[in-house]
């Protein structure tokens, strides 16, 4: 087997041992909680790994391909990994269809977009260059999504311009991103100080 096949396989196991541990996972907790011993649904694990490249030898084999039984098990084995984001939606009791992340433009979806005031920002005397929008969009992009698990995309329109796309139709979803997108923060302070651990701050400060 060449050497730089097995290294370039060596993310889709990692990948695929992700994608079936996140599919196996409740079931290891069922499993724990009832009783069950574990070691099933370790075993399974190990068979949805290994089983492919088992079934693709044999398939070779019966086929008298011998050389051809790991590139089987490669393929019997994208497949099971495909399959792996349907398996978990089933087994979840939804949709099939909520496994496949459709864009804005299969999907539909809402295009917001912000102009800069640009009279506001000549009357402060700021300066509004490519490099502040950038980090408009960066600012944006971290207050809408901070975790970056979000399917929102934030993009520069030239010269200040800001598109905001959010895929999919719900509105309350939309409007909460509007409103993260134009309420201002705010900053409030508050005084933590005590007559019992900070009694000589106190007498000072007067």
């Amino acid at each position: 087997m060449n050497p730089m096949s097995v290294s370039m396989l060596i993310p889709a196991f990692q990948q695929a041992a992700a994608d079936v541990a996140e599919v196996v996972e409740p079931g290891v907790q069922a499993a724990e909680e009832g009783g069950v011993n574990g070691w099933i649904v370790l075993l399974v694990l190990v068979l949805v790994l290994v089983g492919p490249f088992l079934i693709g030898q044999l398939i070779a084999n019966a086929l008298k391909l011998k050389d051809l039984g790991f590139r089987m098990g490669v393929v019997l084995f994208a497949i099971t990994l495909g399959l792996s984001p349907f398996i978990n939606e089933i087994r979840q009791g939804n949709p099939i269809s909520n496994a496949i992340s459709l864009g804005i433009d299969l999907e539909g979806g809402t295009n917001m977009v912000f102009a800069v005031d640009v009279e506001q920002v000549r009357l402060l005397d700021k300066t509004l260059d490519a490099e502040t929008m950038d980090r408009m969009v960066a600012a944006i992009g971290r207050r809408i999504n901070p975790s970056g698990t979000e399917e929102v995309t934030v993009r520069l329109i030239p010269p200040d311009r800001i598109e905001v796309i959010v895929p999919g139709a719900d509105p309350e979803k939309v409007e909460r991103i509007k409103g993260q997108i134009v309420k201002l923060g705010s900053l409030e302070f508050a005084l933590l100080a005590n007559t019992q651990e900070h009694r000589e701050l106190i007498y000072t400060g007067n």
